[in-house]
């Protein structure tokens, strides 16, 4: 089947989320470095979250607390697969919203709901995912290399404003390397050292990030400041706060710390 059969199937989109969870808090979980520090407080995030969206492959070590998984990738990598190899072990009640071009990557027997992305001509309503003749989930101007700022990461925060909540917090939105691996899980320095084409579409650069120079990609680095040109312009006039476990290279959000936050609610 094309593409295009696949985006005409009888899968609901996004749109049917709108203000499903209005006014709660939302934990997004991203695969930086510094989800490895909420691993110790699986068991505790609903006492403290109302709703967890996973990204990607946080499914890893988050499978089973999720109420939404997220993966917009447009090319077919390494989580379809797994999902095919593994697929007895993935929920089948568990909310995906998944790219479109991507259907025919997956189990059938999933909870799928289809996604596209869109520009919205640079003039979205982050709470729409529907919006002004466009629709889909949220990236950004190209970078210089052609690719979409903003990451699964914005789609993730466009996602929870659309579904209404209050207060959103990220964790693995660090958007930078930290340690030897380039994601939080080890991975073989998927960007740094891949000899994969499709990671190795962006440059490596230096950045500045909290007084120290560290690597990231140049995507990385743009897609940091497009998320948090739509957080100051789009998130803080509509009343939704944004919060970040993260430490990396967002600056628009508040900062918390993971340790900090728990300990304090005890």
């Amino acid at each position: 089947m094309t593409p295009e059969g696949y985006f005409k199937l009888n899968h609901k989109t996004p749109a049917v989320f709108e203000k499903i969870h209005a006014g709660k808090s939302v934990l997004i979980i991203g695969t930086g470095p510094s989800t490895s520090g909420v691993i110790k407080y699986k068991e505790k995030l609903k006492t403290r979250f109302d709703v967890l969206i996973g990204l990607n492959f946080a499914t890893n070590d988050f499978e089973d607390v999720l109420d939404y998984h997220v993966v917009l990738e447009k090319n077919p990598a390494k989580t379809y697969t797994e999902m095919r190899k593994l697929k007895e072990k993935f929920r089948k009640d568990l909310p995906r919203i998944l790219n479109w071009k991507t259907l025919d990557k997956f189990p059938k027997d999933l909870n799928i709901f289809k996604a596209t992305r869109s520009r919205f001509g640079l003039k979205p309503d982050i709470t729409k995912y529907k919006y002004n003749g466009s629709e889909g989930l949220l990236i950004g101007p190209p970078d210089p290399m052609g690719l979409s700022a903003g990451t699964v990461m914005l789609n993730g925060i466009h996602l929870a404003c659309i579904m209404g909540f209050r207060n959103i917090y990220l964790v693995g939105a660090d958007l930078v390397f930290k340690d030897q691996h380039d994601h939080y899980y080890p991975d073989n320095n998927f960007y740094r050292k891949s000899k994969s084409k499709r990671a190795n579409r962006s440059p490596i650069v230096k950045v500045q990030c909290k007084g120290s120079e560290l690597e990231t990609t140049e995507f990385f680095a743009y897609s940091a400041r497009y998320i948090d040109e739509m957080i100051e312009k789009q998130c803080v006039p509509k009343g939704i706060r944004v919060y970040d476990f993260s430490d990396g290279l967002l600056n628009e959000p508040i900062k918390l710390d993971i340790d900090e936050f728990f300990w304090g609610k005890e």
